[in-house]
Protein backbone atom coordinates (compact mmCIF):
# COMPACT_ATOMS: atom_id res chain seq x y z
CA UNK A 1 0.00 0.00 0.00
CA UNK A 2 2.52 2.65 0.75
CA UNK A 3 4.75 1.95 -2.85
CA UNK A 4 1.06 3.13 -4.21
CA UNK A 5 0.86 5.81 -1.85
CA UNK A 6 4.12 6.72 -3.00
CA UNK A 7 3.59 6.64 -6.77
CA UNK A 8 0.45 8.16 -6.61
CA UNK A 9 2.67 11.60 -4.94
CA UNK A 10 4.56 11.47 -8.18
CA UNK A 11 1.89 11.34 -10.28
CA UNK A 12 -0.13 14.43 -9.14
CA UNK A 13 -1.07 17.01 -12.06
CA UNK A 14 -0.86 14.21 -14.42
CA UNK A 15 -2.95 11.97 -16.74
CA UNK A 16 -3.42 8.19 -15.36
CA UNK A 17 -5.20 5.06 -16.06
CA UNK A 18 -5.63 2.91 -13.18
CA UNK A 19 -7.76 -0.33 -12.73
CA UNK A 20 -9.82 -1.29 -9.69
CA UNK A 21 -10.82 -4.80 -8.61
CA UNK A 22 -14.09 -4.93 -6.03
CA UNK A 23 -14.96 -8.30 -4.67
CA UNK A 24 -18.58 -7.70 -5.86
CA UNK A 25 -17.71 -7.86 -9.37
CA UNK A 26 -15.20 -10.66 -11.42
CA UNK A 27 -13.38 -8.06 -13.61
CA UNK A 28 -11.21 -5.00 -13.23
CA UNK A 29 -12.61 -1.42 -13.32
CA UNK A 30 -10.52 1.00 -15.60
CA UNK A 31 -10.72 4.67 -14.63
CA UNK A 32 -8.75 7.64 -16.45
CA UNK A 33 -8.05 11.29 -15.46
CA UNK A 34 -5.74 13.56 -14.19
CA UNK A 35 -4.79 13.05 -10.19
CA UNK A 36 -5.21 16.07 -8.51
CA UNK A 37 -4.41 15.29 -4.79
CA UNK A 38 -3.85 12.75 -2.39
CA UNK A 39 -3.29 11.87 1.17
CA UNK A 40 -2.45 8.97 3.09
CA UNK A 41 -5.92 7.32 3.22
CA UNK A 42 -7.20 8.85 -0.34
CA UNK A 43 -6.62 10.35 -3.80
CA UNK A 44 -8.69 12.52 -5.86
CA UNK A 45 -9.03 11.86 -9.70
CA UNK A 46 -10.43 14.40 -12.15
CA UNK A 47 -11.98 11.68 -14.58
CA UNK A 48 -12.26 12.01 -18.15
CA UNK A 49 -15.57 11.42 -17.99
CA UNK A 50 -17.13 11.64 -15.02
CA UNK A 51 -15.81 14.86 -12.83
CA UNK A 52 -13.75 14.70 -9.96
CA UNK A 53 -13.94 11.34 -7.81
CA UNK A 54 -12.10 10.45 -4.41
CA UNK A 55 -10.69 7.06 -3.91
CA UNK A 56 -9.25 4.65 -1.52
CA UNK A 57 -6.21 2.96 -2.20
CA UNK A 58 -7.43 -0.07 -0.70
CA UNK A 59 -8.77 -2.08 -4.48
CA UNK A 60 -6.11 -0.68 -6.77
CA UNK A 61 -4.55 -3.53 -8.95
CA UNK A 62 -2.66 -1.14 -11.06
CA UNK A 63 -1.51 2.51 -12.15
CA UNK A 64 0.00 3.66 -15.21
CA UNK A 65 0.87 7.14 -16.73
CA UNK A 66 -1.30 8.01 -19.50
CA UNK A 67 1.51 9.06 -22.38
CA UNK A 68 -1.65 9.40 -24.57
Amino acid sequence: MELIRNRMKELIGKNIIIFFKYSAVDYNIKKSGKVLECDEKHFVLDEVQDGKSIYAYDFIVQIMEDKA
